[in-house]
């Protein structure tokens, strides 16, 4: 989609000014970009009438969306803990099976050796 240059300087404006708003200690996105429509969706192969076969899915605005993105490099967001994975650029929950799955290898391995 095209934008003429007028409009995207009125988004960049409009999006510098709501940055600029945010107190850098809060470091969180306003609520109000958060907020979507849940559309149940049926689970597939399954029995429509039976409400634990549907799932939500949640459309959340295009603007918050974009807002995220563009101040989430300002957020500078920390690790809450040295053993978060999740959400946390260069690690994965895999990872921290990895590590949990060897953890507990060796001390079976250790416990065998009495």
């Amino acid at each position: 989609m095209f934008l003429p240059e007028e409009q995207r300087k009125g988004f960049a404006q409009y999006y510098e000014d709501l940055s600029t708003s945010i107190p850098k200690e809060e470091k969180k996105v306003p609520t109000s970009f958060k907020s979507g429509i849940l559309t149940p969706v049926l689970k597939k192969d399954k029995d429509s009438t039976e409400l634990g076969n549907y799932r939500g899915i949640t459309v959340t605005p295009v603007t918050g969306k974009t807002f995220e993105y563009s101040f989430l490099t300002k957020l500078n967001l920390e690790s809450k803990t040295d053993l978060q994975f999740g959400f946390t650029k260069g690690l994965s929950p895999i990872m921290a099976s990895l590590i949990i799955s060897e953890a507990r290898y060796e001390e079976k391995k250790g416990s065998e050796n009495f």
